[in-house]
């Protein structure tokens, strides 16, 4: 199917009631001013994306209240603020995998659900610094991806591991201490574990990470631990 212009593509659960379990194969989006799939009640749940494309949409997938556990895939091009976005949590989790964004921004978990990207491209059309995941607590591992403009832009109490990734920007971590989350001023606190991911610095160069742990012990500075080699 074919969802042209507007404000929305496809709502589910706009009455407020139900909406759940729906599959949407191969299907296209364009020109979706707010959203192209919206979620918009806790039990709109159950929304599955495999393959097809969204296309120059305020927000590809809007995850509101409700889920959109897999997402696969699945092309994203021209998004004006991100390719998804999570509006609550509600202990819902999400898939995505195998997906291409030529988007500025690809992902911004403000839900914080629980969260795994896994063999996905971002590549900016628009040669544009933005965030491949903006994290804002919860859980999240990103495997196996490659982000050329993009960033991990981590928040609040963020648990987050990057394992076999490629970032093309020397900033592509970014850590504002002083929006991280640690003990004993909160119960849950932020922690960031890096496993064989490389970036390329300013000189052009390669800089590889084998194994690291990062976290805040005074919301102020970041406390980085390296593994033993062996």
């Amino acid at each position: 199917m074919f969802f042209d212009g507007g404000s929305i593509g496809v709502e589910i659960g706009h009455s407020s009631f139900m909406g759940s379990e729906n599959l949407f194969l191969n299907c296209f989006w364009l020109l979706c001013s707010t959203a192209g799939l919206l979620t918009s009640n806790p039990n709109a749940l159950q929304q599955t994306v495999v393959g097809g494309n969204f296309q120059t949409c305020g927000t590809a997938i809007y995850a509101g209240s409700g889920s959109v556990p897999i997402v696969h895939g699945v092309g994203f091009q021209q998004s004006v603020q991100s390719d998804i976005y999570t509006g609550t949590s509600a202990r819902n989790a999400m898939d995505v995998a195998g997906c291409r964004s030529e988007s500025t921004n690809f992902i911004n978990n403000a839900g914080g659900q629980k969260l795994r990207v896994s063999a996905c491209s971002h590549i900016s059309a628009s040669a544009t610094n933005g965030y491949f995941l903006a994290q804002a607590g919860g859980h999240a591992v990103l495997s196996s991806c490659v982000s050329t403009f993009g960033a991990l832009v981590p928040t609040f109490w963020a648990h987050v591991r990057v394992e076999e990734c490629e970032w093309n920007r020397s900033d592509w971590l970014q850590l504002d201490p002083t929006h991280l989350w640690w003990t004993p001023n909160n119960t849950r606190t932020f922690c960031l574990e890096i496993e064989n991911t490389d970036y390329q610095n300013n000189g052009g160069n390669w800089v590889e990470i084998r194994r690291q742990r990062l976290v805040t012990l005074d919301g102020q500075t970041i406390t980085t631990y390296n593994y033993a080699a062996n």
